[in-house]
């Protein structure tokens, strides 16, 4: 039904928009330009947790689904006129691998309001927070290496606040004991934690595309700490300029101390990482950037 519903919908259109790899399959066939937001390369992300995870279900999972999404990605790129992604690495990786079909680097934004978000509430005051989906197996493995290599390390008089809906209830027991980790679950305005908190966490272990939860720390001026597979995802982001990227456990545990110890003396981190993310990483410049590429392509594809 839903490919009939296209197939009778794309009659007459210019051109056709697919977002994400999972709805490319209704367009292979469609004689129309079209092209392709595909976001993250699933195939990447799943390789590199391949590697990474801790999970050996997930183990098996990433080890079959990894060579069907790269060879379907592979192709779909071909098919398609462009393919868009929003990590510069993963753009890096696919280009000159597609038939000479154009793999543009499309930055995503992020909410307009975070640039002038101002609330706060004292409760959440030195602390540490992470967001994201506590149902998404990489936010899962970032939490668990974080707990187990880096938590033991931090000022004992410091609470961690871990905001995303679902989060397992087995990850949830493992943690009952320790008064100072808080699963928030669900926040209509989880930004409220995060402009008040002192520094945000991203200890990404596996996953892939841009981590949202980094850019919009940024937005708020506020220190991020990352580990790289975090951080390599924010293109132009310097490490000691506009957020602190460690991988080993003990450093991050040590940068992290550094940050809540001193909090005026890392002030220029947040204050450099909102001017960075303004002038790269808004709807406005994704909205501009698009247009004119789709603009560019159809002239040519119309010649």
């Amino acid at each position: 039904n839903i490919q009939h519903y296209i197939n009778t919908q794309s009659i007459n259109a210019d051109f056709i928009f697919c977002n994400l790899i999972r709805v490319a399959k209704y367009a292979e066939q469609l004689n129309k330009p079209k092209f392709i937001d595909i976001v993250d390369s699933l195939s990447i992300n799943y390789k590199r947790s391949l590697e990474n995870v801790q999970s050996f279900f997930w183990k098996l999972i990433y080890s079959y689904e990894y060579k069907h999404l790269h060879n379907y990605e592979a192709r779909i790129m071909k098919i398609f006129n462009a393919s868009f992604l929003v990590n510069f690495s993963e753009q890096q990786f696919w280009q000159g691998n597609t038939d000479n079909k154009p793999v543009i680097w499309l930055p995503q934004g992020i909410k307009d309001e975070l640039f002038t978000y101002n609330k706060l509430d004292n409760r959440y005051a030195g602390s540490i927070m992470f967001i994201g989906k506590m149902d998404y197996r990489p936010n899962i493995d970032a939490i668990l290496w974080f707990i187990k290599y880096v938590w033991q390390h931090i000022n004992q008089q410091v609470k961690f606040y871990i905001v995303g809906v679902n989060p397992p209830e087995s990850l949830v027991q493992s943690v009952k004991n320790d008064a100072r980790i808080e699963f928030m679950g669900y926040m209509e305005d989880p930004y409220l934690v995060m402009n008040s908190c002192a520094v945000v966490v991203s200890p990404m272990q596996t996953g892939g595309g841009v981590q949202n939860k980094i850019l919009e720390g940024m937005a708020l001026g506020k220190v991020n700490i990352a580990t790289t597979l975090g951080a390599e995802s924010i293109r132009f982001a310097i490490s000691g300029k506009h957020l602190i990227v460690v991988d080993d456990p003990q450093q991050m545990a040590q940068s992290i101390n550094n940050v809540l110890n001193n909090p005026l003396e890392y002030n220029f981190i947040g204050a450099n990482a909102k001017q960075m993310v303004t002038q790269i990483y808004t709807w406005k410049n994704f909205e501009q950037e698009l247009i004119s590429t789709i603009n560019q392509l159809l002239s040519v594809t119309t010649l």
